[in-house]
């Protein structure tokens, strides 16, 4: 895959902090970050027993983390889950009328919260300015602002022209995202190997098994998306 486009670039200093190994800060604030009593995965703990318990098991889990930096491989059932279906109406009877959950580990959610504030530390650096969502400081009424005053404008300006809007959605959007484009779009923001690793480890080894009537199907594997 080809992508003739420019993106803006991570400066020196942000590459060498996304290089830095992870420190027992940094994984102590993401267990605490977390809403301790979300449902827990397959390993049955939610991150509640990790705060309980944390002088007793912060070594073990610093040692997990360690290893992940080093090696960019996670073990295979951190990132297995349950995906459950919630119905949206009252008598469900098409597919679309249930909203699926996946029901991830406390350790996959850990990890995941120390990859994403640490990237979240550097992420405005290649982020367009448009970008409203998803971005610490940035909210998305700022878009519906935006879109306020141009039209405001527009209006002021009068004439006989007229001005047409876009709005557009896309469906499933993060369902839909490809591995080997995402990995592209970071090679090309600057991102280093061992970053591109960890985050393709992390999304591309992701196992789920479905849940459906009380009875669970076999373990299947994602061959696009983020969750």
């Amino acid at each position: 895959m080809e992508l003739d486009l420019e993106f803006k670039i991570l400066s020196e200093d942000r590459l060498r902090k996304l290089e830095e190994p992870f420190c027992m800060e940094e994984i102590k604030e993401a267990v605490w970050s977390g809403n301790e009593s979300k449902a827990p995965g397959l390993d049955g703990f939610n991150l509640c027993f990790f705060r309980k318990c944390w002088e007793i098991v912060k070594n073990d889990l610093f040692g997990l983390i360690s290893e992940f930096f080093t090696t960019e491989k996670l073990e295979k059932s951190i990132n297995s889950s349950f995906i459950t279906l919630i119905p949206k109406v009252e008598n469900p009877i098409e597919i679309s009328n249930f909203r699926p959950i996946c029901l991830v580990s406390s350790l996959y959610k850990i990890v995941s919260k120390v990859l994403s504030r640490r990237l979240r530390e550097i992420v405005r650096e290649v982020v367009s300015d448009t970008q409203c969502v998803f971005i610490r400081g940035r909210q998305i009424i700022d878009g519906v602002l935006m879109a306020n005053e141009l039209i405001h404008l527009e209006k002021k300006k009068g004439g006989d022209g007229g001005y047409l809007i876009f709005k557009l959605d896309f469906s499933k959007a993060y369902d839909c995202v490809r591995w080997d484009f995402l990995e592209l779009v970071m090679c090309k923001m600057g991102f280093v190997d061992k970053w591109r690793g960890l985050m393709l480890e992390y999304i591309s080894t992701a196992r789920a098994t479905m849940i459906l009537n009380g009875s669970s199907s076999k373990e299947f594997s994602f061959h696009r998306g983020l969750r």
